[in-house]
């Protein structure tokens, strides 16, 4: 389905699970930021380089199925994980897939710069992130 921009973005954001709270505030925090087309058509994938740690699906994004916003995703030190793929769909809601098999099946094409072993990112149940206030 369209979403009704030209260009959307998707968001996690570091997640401290002793606090079950985004860490950071407006002035730094450590984040993944993907943008792609706002139109219908193929998945597009990212990689990033992030500090060890976890990550959440962004309170400052919009638009998912709450089980989404209830995970946190491992990040261990020097691995490549795969955290799955966020699928808008015709019902007009974002959700995760996490089908690993799919992506290195693509992988070469997808993303050929990417070399090295890939897991699927370790899930867990956690209270969803909210925001933090932006002011100078």
């Amino acid at each position: 389905s369209k979403w009704r921009a030209q260009l959307c973005s998707l968001q996690l954001d570091e997640y401290d699970i002793e606090r079950q709270v985004a860490t950071g505030n407006c002035y730094r925090f450590n984040h993944a930021d993907a943008v792609f087309p706002g139109m219908p058509g193929p998945i597009h994938y990212f990689a990033f380089e992030v500090p060890a740690g976890r990550y959440i699906y962004s309170a400052f994004n919009s638009g998912c199925e709450a089980d989404v916003r209830r995970q946190a995703y491992a990040t261990p030190a020097g691995r490549i994980v795969f955290v799955g793929n966020f699928v808008y769909g015709k019902d007009k809601r974002l959700a995760l897939r996490r089908d690993l098999a799919t992506f290195e099946r693509q992988r070469d094409t997808v993303l050929p710069e990417l070399k090295g072993k890939v897991t699927l990112a370790q899930a867990m149940q956690v209270k969803p992130a909210g925001m933090f206030i932006w002011a100078p």
